[in-house]
């Protein structure tokens, strides 16, 4: 009798030069061969990470301890048992395992479609397939995504729905520690937001002239820099950043001036003006704006703000922040800089970048109380 045979093969059917494909365990035994996934993806086995080569060689040396000791005991082997013994499921992704604890647990017709909308976004955004990819910096970048990028039955998030997003990952992942598939929950060190942020995020001058002289490591790094740049200087949003279109653009009195524009994002009408260092970086380019996705732009954004050494989680929306901030802090009225950024009432911009508007009134507060001494 032959015995069994296990080995570590890469991808039988799936994969593609843009689509990774699976690291599975071959089970050769019997003249059959079966198959049990290690949940690890790749484009190829020499990229493979180091913590990845140490997870496959664990299950190849588990499936192997497990035939060696049925085969001394004279007991019969089950494949089922192999998988079984490393609590995979049938693939062992955490799209599955999301899937499978959703379908064991008892609720309520509501609940169920709000698990069913959640796993809908998460197998959209698609960058955390494995649980090798579970840590913060991942989680992060789910949360960037839920905010600029994601929309549901074409509307964007609000800050509530996207707390409940957090919520029931952080609920599944809990059970992946319970089941070993994690060591530790990153949500365990992360407090999540309910409603609106009290504070925006926004660049001082001082770090926005470090981001303008800071050396880039490469094209893709200098072209995303200049893309923020551009919208610290127009007040646009990604998406409005994506359909920029220098044509849409009129000389009035020697300026660039768009009067009526609206917001991709919101149909909000939207006044803009290209400012001569915005036009600087357009003639860079030839007035063609480089295109990025928003994932590979906020990625982008982390190794830019490591090259200016700023030491801020730099994303998009941040430019636009930057913008507001600079305008207020500056004597822009607060009905014109609305106007600028496309909110549909000063209401919004009040709300969002009050703490900004009370530090100037302190400070005009101050000026008002030296004037009276004199």
């Amino acid at each position: 009798m032959r015995l069994p045979k296990v080995s570590v093969i890469f991808d039988r059917k799936h994969r593609t030069p843009e689509k990774p494909g699976d690291v599975e365990i071959r089970i050769s035994m019997n003249s059959k061969r079966y198959y049990i996934s290690t949940g690890i993806k790749t484009v190829t086995m020499q990229s493979l990470k180091v913590t990845d080569r140490e997870r496959i060689s664990i299950i190849q040396r588990k499936i192997e301890k497990y035939i060696n000791d049925h085969i001394e005991s004279g007991e019969p082997i089950y494949i089922d048992e192999a998988k079984a013994l490393l609590n995979m499921g049938t693939s062992g992704d955490l799209l599955d395992f999301i899937c499978e604890r959703r379908d064991k647990r008892t609720v309520g017709e509501s609940t169920r479609k709000r698990y069913d909308s959640f796993i809908n976004g998460f197998e959209s955004y698609g960058m955390i397939r494995n649980f090798s990819d579970v840590d913060m910096a991942h989680i992060k970048a789910f949360d960037e995504w839920l905010h600029h990028e994601y929309k549901f039955k074409g509307k964007h998030l609000t800050q509530s729905s996207i707390y409940n997003y957090h919520k029931m990952l952080k609920a599944f992942l809990r059970d992946a520690v319970t089941y070993g598939k994690i060591t530790k929950n990153p949500y365990d060190d992360i407090e999540l937001d309910k409603g609106e942020r009290e504070v925006i995020d926004y660049l001082s001058e001082f770090e926005l002239e470090k981001l303008k002289m800071a050396q880039m490591p490469n094209e893709s790094c200098e072209r995303t820099r200049d893309l923020f740049l551009f919208q610290t200087m127009t007040a646009l949003s990604y998406s409005d950043l994506m359909a920029f279109d220098f044509s849409d653009y009129q000389m009035v009195d020697g300026n660039l001036i768009k009067t009526d524009g609206t917001r991709t994002k919101t149909g909000k009408q939207i006044v803009s003006m290209i400012m001569k260092p915005a036009l600087a970086i357009l003639q860079k380019y030839d007035y063609q704006l480089p295109r990025m996705c928003n994932q590979d732009y906020n990625r982008n954004l982390k190794i830019v703000a490591a090259c200016a050494h700023i030491n801020k989680n730099l994303h998009t929306h941040m430019a636009r922040a930057t913008f507001a901030t600079y305008a207020l802090s500056h004597g822009a009225k607060i009905q014109n800089v609305s106007k600028m950024l496309g909110h549909s009432n000063t209401t919004i911009t009040m709300k969002r970048y009050a703490k900004v508007l009370a530090k100037d009134v302190i400070s005009d507060f101050k000026d008002i109380e030296r004037s009276m001494r004199k």
